[in-house]
């Protein structure tokens, strides 16, 4: 895949030593962290510092108790990452969405006369999806999948120019505004407020057994584990929708199932094992070297990735990370479908085939992530 950019940046521009992250000051440059550390610039959300040194101490303490007994422990048994998808898996995706749209659109209708409803809103959003596929295809040249969050706010940009004779300007100006006012704050509260039963009771079970463990998410939307209460438990987050806008990446390229967000969650894990104390050991420098982007073939027993979607978790992580995968499916949940479309690579062809062979691509199915625990519990120490 081709990872295309706005503009050019040097190097330089996209390095962020390690004591960017946690406040200390690196005696000494390693080239080989720096190297690992120029895949990417840093803007996907990593935990504020007075926590992770609240962490440090815990981590270290549970290091010191293990060490001594490290010789007889099989390392391939200690969790090391952990990274959850969070639209269906952690929350219901449709309540959430809907009421982060219904926010938009009501704070617009408060601003604009006969500003339209929902319907009206995905009528316009699929429609410049479709607009942008064919002017590319005409070009001869290869699709720049823009975020949700564009789609949407260029759908409000039309409604109000086309059919409330609202000038460009202000139509941009109140389009743009009333999505970070109204959208996102909404969407974050609700997504707290309807986690699915024993999402935080499972994250607590996690980070009392397993302390040392990095915990991360990776989701194609714009939700946020942080921004929805569970900050205390998140070590990084992975936001597709977020890195389209601010790093100008390929809508296509930056979505799960694509390997570039899970290439993003190794380099992460990474510096974060290395910021946060827990390499002190030589089965940790093991794990920290397995993360570097290199060998796909390497397998990640350490790592276990939780969604509810077979192509874009299980066989996804599967395949990029070759780690250990559980599936979190409860036919109960209803599934949101995008106003403004599917990424192409949920084409229905490639949906098929990872469910007709979900046995290769998931290693546990449960129901709820309040499961989880015990499916951790038969893998690891």
């Amino acid at each position: 895949h081709k990872m295309r950019t706005t503009t050019m940046m040097p190097t330089s521009c996209l390095y962020r030593p390690l004591h960017h992250f946690s406040g200390r000051r690196r005696h000494k440059e390693q080239p080989q962290k720096r190297e690992l550390l120029c895949w990417f610039s840093f803007t996907s959300r990593i935990v504020d510092r007075n926590r992770r040194r609240k962490w440090n101490s815990k981590r270290r303490t549970s290091s010191a108790s293990s060490s001594s007994s490290s010789a007889s422990v099989d390392d391939t048994r200690e969790l090391h990452v952990l990274t959850f998808d969070l639209d269906d898996t952690v929350w219901p995706t449709l309540p959430v969405v809907t009421a982060a749209n219904e926010s938009y659109i009501k704070w617009l209708q408060t601003r604009v006369q006969n500003f339209p409803e929902t319907r009206v809103m995905n009528e316009l959003m699929k429609g410049i999806r479709e607009e942008r596929e064919e002017m590319f295809r005409m070009r001869g040249e290869e699709h720049v999948a823009l975020s949700y969050a564009s789609i949407r706010i260029a759908a409000a940009v039309k409604a109000m120019t086309t059919l409330c004779d609202v000038c460009e300007h202000d139509a941009i100006g109140m389009a743009a505004r009333g999505y970070h006012l109204s959208w996102i704050p909404t969407r974050n509260s609700t997504g707290g407020k309807l986690l699915f039963h024993g999402v935080r009771e499972c994250l607590e079970t996690v980070r009392e057994r397993y302390p040392r463990c990095v915990i991360g998410s990776i989701t194609n939307g714009l939700g946020s584990a942080s921004e929805s209460g569970l900050r205390e438990f998140f070590d990084f987050e992975i936001s597709a929708d977020e890195l389209i806008d601010k790093e100008g990446v390929n809508g296509d390229v930056a979505r799960k199932p694509s390997p570039w967000p899970f290439r993003r969650a190794q380099t992460m894990a990474q510096t974060f094992m290395l910021e946060s104390g827990n390499a002190n050991r030589a089965s940790d420098d093991d794990v920290i070297s397995s993360l570097k982007i290199g060998d796909h073939k390497l397998e990640r027993a350490y790592w276990v990735h939780v969604g509810d979607d077979v192509l874009n978790d299980c066989k996804a992580a599967k395949v990029h990370l070759n780690c250990r995968t559980v599936l979190v499916r409860d036919v109960n949940v209803v599934k949101y479908v995008s106003g403004g479309g599917a990424p192409w690579a949920e084409r229905p062809e490639a949906v098929e085939e990872a469910e007709k062979n979900k046995a290769l691509y998931v290693d546990e199915e449960i129901v709820s992530v309040g499961d989880l625990p015990d499916i951790l519990g038969k893998w690891f120490n």
